[in-house]
């Protein structure tokens, strides 16, 4: 993650959950971990327009969390849910 909180996809993975340019996406969390997937209803929390190949991890969820540029992270692409969970490392 960069300072700001941005976190590169690698084309392999957006092309395996279906990421697309300007597809709403939402992110929460769930269970300490990091949760990005396709919108499943109007009322999701924390909607954001995917660019760039990067996601933007908000301030509230990185405080939450604890989550630096420094945190090893850990992400897992769920398919069947079009989704990714993404785990905090511990060291």
């Amino acid at each position: 993650m960069t300072k700001t909180g941005q976190l590169y996809i690698p084309k392999g993975l957006r092309q395996y959950l279906n990421f697309k340019e300007e597809m709403f996406l939402c992110i929460y969390v769930e269970n300490n971990s990091i949760i990005i997937e396709h919108i499943l209803d109007e009322n999701s929390h924390n909607k954001f327009v995917y660019h760039g190949n990067k996601i933007t991890v908000p301030v509230e969820i990185q405080r939450i969390l604890g989550i630096t540029k420094d945190t090893n992270l850990l992400v897992t692409p769920v398919c069947d849910f079009k989704k990714l969970v993404i785990n905090i490392l511990s060291c």
